[in-house]
């Protein structure tokens, strides 16, 4: 496994010092996206591509109280793939299968409808039930 010191000389992170209040808006998304995505008689699709936001957003969270943020160019993936670096390796199935995700709601976005399947809904809520609590501990750790 390689380092986010590493990925930054590559050009693939930027050097970032998050603030309160960036953090708080970025929790603020996360919040509005879990609950939007409950609004009844919203496709798997929609319900899909939010709660995938507000994963990314957790994620992009645990990178910023490491210091960084991604850089434009594949900043969804690289923000997915750099959580067994912010978080440890326990969380590498995590970031795969949110970056299965991450695919999915490209094609959602871009190309077809009818992607996302209940199951998905389902795991991807799991993930962010999970990993909510470990980002707030981040959060008090760091920031107060």
């Amino acid at each position: 496994m390689t380092s986010l010191e590493a990925w930054a000389e590559n050009g693939w992170l930027q050097r970032h010092e998050a603030t309160r209040e960036e953090i708080d808006n970025l929790l603020a998304i996360v919040d509005r996206e879990t609950r939007d995505a409950g609004v009844p008689g919203l496709s798997l699709d929609a319900q899909l591509g939010m709660l995938y936001n507000a994963t990314l957003k957790l994620i992009d969270i645990t990178l910023r109280l490491h210091g960084y943020r991604a850089d434009r160019a594949n900043a969804h993936y690289r923000t997915i793939t750099s959580l067994p670096l912010t978080l440890g390796g326990d969380w590498a199935e995590s970031a795969k299968f949110i970056n299965h995700i991450r695919t999915l709601r490209h094609r959602g976005d871009y190309e077809s409808v009818g992607i996302a399947t209940a199951d998905e809904v389902r795991d991807i809520q799991v993930e962010i039930q999970r990993l909510r609590p470990r980002v707030e501990q981040l959060v008090e750790e760091d920031l107060e």
